[in-house]
């Protein structure tokens, strides 16, 4: 690889923070130290004395923890004895000699003139034949093998340093004070959370990305931002990818960050006047976080001391992009809170700190918050919920059905104080089917406090997170998943063997008969527990791609959570074991539909049928509540035989519910 290419895809590591190098401890240091890396181990049998910074960043590190290198390895640019900026004021006496040392270009003459006792190698990405002959000189520091080469956080990085050095404690606290940096500015903030970003770079004729398993990348994901899958899945094993002309589209994200404006001809104008970037929505709406060289190269570096640095360039960039949201935050009143979350839809928003009359316009999570003791006054499709959760009557019929869609005038008469549910009623209906994030209307949000979240393109368990968020109740959250995945555990040990055994989950109901995919909520449950699913079941694209050109993807329901089955193709169902799933007992219309492909010649010739491996369940696994989660459990229990030794479900209601 060229090194100027090397220089502008590999700018390493991130950190961001002021931190003041700390004063040796008075204490002796307990020597040998033994540090685990790549290669192996290295001992390090007293105090080093004459340390040798090999590495292309950790001087940093070095000075901040009050050692001053014999020498550093220069890296690039034109910094006064490859010391930059944020480190010049950490070196005290001659400055350290210069090692002009390529990458994979190592004299190792000039290495053992300087007599070093320590060689600080962490981000030099070494070979193991560099490491053994190193070694040979003196012992010698490497990074861990969980990463790609320069791929080591920085929190890592300078804790091996420190342990090396005798200053563990020196470097955790060098380690939580940086954090607290990040943490200050993501509270300033609190928009981020969630919002994808693209760490970006041209190298003068190309455009590319940083994945999270580079420094930059990592910086941004540090402060919140997201990385989406499909960039990170595109760069494979390395940490950047090139993108073709065609594939710009993958930079129009939330947010841009330009992480190599230095390396192009004419910096900012010229990026601005390509006309492929040009027209991406996040450019045109001037979401593009533009650095100076310096704030680039301290956001390269990684280190204890260049973080403070590039932090202080990017809080005026966070401000020109956020500043407006963030003004809003503030003005929260007396007895509000500001509730952010990765997936919500909505802006931030104003929400009671304890509310008292809550709304919820879905299914999803009633039934828990009722568990959680959540003052409920209003919900949707409580006649369903009612014929799903026998015993559970008198919990449920003293909330008001607020009916399907939501009636604004019973909503408004149940004077509430928190209203939430999906974006497709609350959105106005000028806004597209799906957008990254909407508003809910003001028709809404003149009644109460509007949450929207999203149910198609998150689980059931992330949209159930935001709902007791919302309601206060983020602890009585972690206990019922931690209830769930417990069941969850036990039932698989039950089995035995669940993933040797295909599993189809059919939905059936007056004019449909649906196959779940992989995103539907039961569906979900299934694969936890360990089931294998037929291919042909299963969506093959992520649900975003699915939402952006449905018509590619033919037979499945518009909400990516099922595919159509017609009665002449029913033999698509058989697999080892089939679950049928819909609302039979109380509904005639359901159990007609069931009838007829029970009838049916082709039903009764499929393997799994003719083996008796059926199960029939008068609960619909479609809805995402927690406690059909349970009930889920309970039929495959009793699907398998395991129901005798099952734990109880805790969503069965003996008695009324505990105060």
């Amino acid at each position: 690889m060229p090194f100027r290419k090397f220089i502008v895809l590999v700018l390493l590591f991130s950190l961001l923070v002021s931190v003041a190098p700390l004063a040796a401890q008075d204490d002796e240091r307990v020597f040998p130290v033994t540090i685990e890396h790549q290669f192996g181990e290295t001992i390090i049998e007293s105090e080093p004395q004459r340390v040798l910074s090999l590495g292309f960043s950790e001087q940093d590190a070095l000075l901040a923890l009050g050692v001053q290198p014999i020498a550093v390895r220069y890296w690039y640019g034109d910094a006064p004895n490859a010391i930059f900026p944020w480190a010049q004021d950490f070196v005290e006496g001659e400055p350290p000699v210069v090692l002009n040392m390529p990458f994979s270009n190592l004299n190792y003459e000039a290495i053992l003139e300087l007599e070093p006792d320590l060689i600080s190698a962490v981000s030099a990405g070494l070979t193991e034949e560099e490491y053994e002959t190193l070694s040979q000189i003196a012992p010698t520091l490497t990074q861990t093998g969980d990463y790609i080469n320069f791929g080591m956080p920085w929190q890592e990085a300078t804790q091996m340093i420190g342990d090396a050095l005798g200053k563990s404690d020196e470097a955790a606290e060098i380690v939580a004070e940086t954090e607290n940096r990040f943490t200050a500015v993501r509270e300033q903030f609190p928009q981020i959370e969630g919002q994808t970003i693209a760490v970006a770079y041209n190298d003068g004729s190309t455009f590319g990305y940083f994945t999270d398993q580079d420094v930059r990348g990592r910086f941004f994901t540090d402060l919140g931002f997201v990385i989406p899958d499909d960039l990170i899945e595109i760069a494979g094993d390395s940490f950047f990818a090139n993108i073709s002309d065609e594939r710009i589209d993958l930079l129009d994200q939330d947010v841009i960050a330009i992480a190599s404006l230095q390396f192009v001809e004419g910096g900012r104008e010229t990026l601005e006047s390509d006309p492929l970037f040009s027209q991406l929505e996040v450019v045109e709406n001037e979401r593009v976080m533009y650095l100076d060289q310096t704030s680039e190269d301290a956001l390269a570096f990684s280190s204890p001391l260049s973080l403070t640095f590039a932090l202080d360039a990017i809080v005026p960039q966070l401000e020109r992009i956020y500043g407006a949201q963030e003004q809003a935050t503030t003005q929260c009143e007396d007895g509000f809170r500001l509730l952010t979350h990765e997936f919500l839809l909505t802006e931030p928003v104003c929400i009671p700190e304890d509310p008292q009359r809550i709304v919820i316009a879905w299914p999803l999570g009633m039934t828990s918050l009722v568990r959680a003791d959540a003052p409920l006054v209003g919900a949707f499709a409580l006649q369903g919920a009612i014929n799903q959760f026998p015993g559970w009557e008198e919990e449920l019929t003293v909330i008001t059905d607020i009916g399907n869609p939501p009636n604004p005038e019973a909503i408004l008469a149940l004077e509430p104080d928190l209203i939430m549910g999906p974006y497709f009623f609350f959105q106005d209906e000028s806004t597209s089917n799906y957008p990254g994030s909407v508003e809910a209307d003001a028709m809404w949000t003149s009644i109460a406090p509007t949450v929207v979240f999203d149910w198609q393109t998150t689980t059931w368990r992330e949209t159930t997170d935001i709902i007791f968020d919302a309601a206060g109740r983020a602890d009585e959250f972690d206990a019922l998943m931690l209830e769930l995945d417990e069941r969850i555990e036990e039932l698989a040990g039950l089995i035995g063997n669940p993933e040797e055994i295909e599993l189809t989950i059919v939905n059936i109901g007056a004019g449909y008969t649906r196959t779940f995919t992989q995103y539907a909520p039961g569906a979900m449950i299934a694969d936890r527990v360990g089931f294998s699913r037929p291919a042909s079941q299963l969506l093959p694209v992520t649900p975003e791609e699915y939402f952006a050109n449905p018509e590619a993807y033919p037979g499945f329901v518009n909400d990516g959570f099922s595919a159509e089955v017609s009665l002449e193709r029913i033999d698509e169902l058989d697999s080892d074991f089939i679950l049928i799933s819909g609302l039979f007992v109380n509904n005639e219309d359901n159990q007609a539909a069931l009838d007829v492909i029970l009838d049916s010649p082709l039903w009764q010739s499929l393997d799994a049928v003719q083996a008796g491996n059926v199960h029939i369940s008068d609960v619909n696994f479609g809805g995402g509540d927690t406690g059909v989660m349970h009930y889920m459990l309970d039929e495959l229990a009793e699907a398998f035989g395991v129901a005798d030794a099952f734990s109880e479900n805790p969503y069965v209601i003996q008695a009324p519910l505990p105060e």
